[in-house]
Parts: structure tokens; sequence; C-alpha cells
């Protein structure tokens, strides 16, 4: 039997982890897994508009909600703009570092989702079984003038997460419901 707190997100909430499970009464708090300065690829330099082999930052981290693992993240941020982001600085939320050092603001996203099966380590790390169903969202977020920031993996434990569609003659709204 699963009890779920159906919760959908509002803008406020919808790009922030942090925001949103605050608004849910939930303790936000994340485990960084690594942090690596490395040289983009192909796809990660296309998301940021950035050259092949710009400096970027590869931020992992595991998400959790009242210390239960709801999600895993790897982000890619261009060093150049943060070149001094820290560990400690990702034991929070990534955007309001961003904020605080740059003063850009997520204004919108483009997530893209998947269905998966976890691997073992995925797994581990959310404390689930191996072959557990999940959902991957690959998503790139943007600041007020278009310039993407941020382009991330997001790996969401399915029995936490559900999505809903509502389709009219007006277009087609979404929201995520979080358990």
């Amino acid at each position: 039997f699963v009890n779920y707190q159906q919760q959908g997100h509002n803008m406020e909430t919808a790009f922030n982890f942090t925001a949103e499970m605050t608004a849910l009464g939930k303790h936000p708090s994340s485990k960084v897994l690594g942090l690596r300065r490395r040289s983009s690829s192909k796809g990660i330099s296309k998301n940021l508009q950035i050259h092949d082999g710009t400096q970027v930052w590869e931020i992992r981290r595991v998400r959790l909600a009242d210390d239960e693992p709801m999600q895993i993240v790897t982000a890619y941020i261009p060093y150049e703009d943060y070149p001094e982001l820290t560990e400690e600085a990702l034991e929070s939320s990534l955007y309001t570092f961003i904020a605080n050092t740059s003063g850009r603001m997520p204004a919108h996203a483009i997530e893209i989702y998947e269905a998966i099966n976890l691997d073992a380590r995925e797994a581990q790390v959310l404390g689930v079984l191996k072959g557990t169903a999940a959902l991957r969202t690959l998503r790139t977020t943007y600041d007020s003038y278009g310039k993407p920031f941020e382009t991330s993996i997001i790996v969401l434990r399915a029995d936490y997460n559900r999505f809903m569609l509502k389709l009219d003659t007006n277009g087609t709204h979404f929201s995520k419901i979080t358990a």
C-alpha cells in the first residue's frame, strides 16, 4: 500500500529541489558524491552553448528529503562563471549558489523524460533494488536572457514522482506530483 501525499509544482518550486521539498514540509539536503573540473563533451557544450573542450564543473549529488534519497543529480555548469564553487556550497541549493554568485536566476528549463531501470550503482545510492523503475530527466536551465547556465541529468525515484498532463483547447498543462 502506497500512501501518496499529492502536491504539484508551482513556478516558485518548479526549478528548485530545495524549494520544492520545503513547500512539501520536508527537510531538503544534499550529499555530494563528486565535484570535479573537466572538459566539456559535445552534448554538454551544445546544451550550455559553449565550445567543445571548455572547462566545466561536473557536480554529482544525491538529493534527500527528510534523509530519504529522492534523486541523483549530475549537473554541469561553466567553470569560468563559478571558479569558487566548493563541495560545502553544494550541500544546499546549487541555484542559490549561482544566484548569490552571479545574480542569474532560472527563467525556464527544457526537460526530456525517459523511463529507465536503475543500475546497481544508482539503486544503491537511492536505497532501492537494482532494476527498479525510475525516471531520467535531461534538463537545461536558462536565465532571463535566454542563456543556459546549467545542464543536468536527474534520476528520479518513480515511487515518489508522478506527472500529470491536462489537455484542453488552450494547450497542454504539465505538473509534477511529488509524494
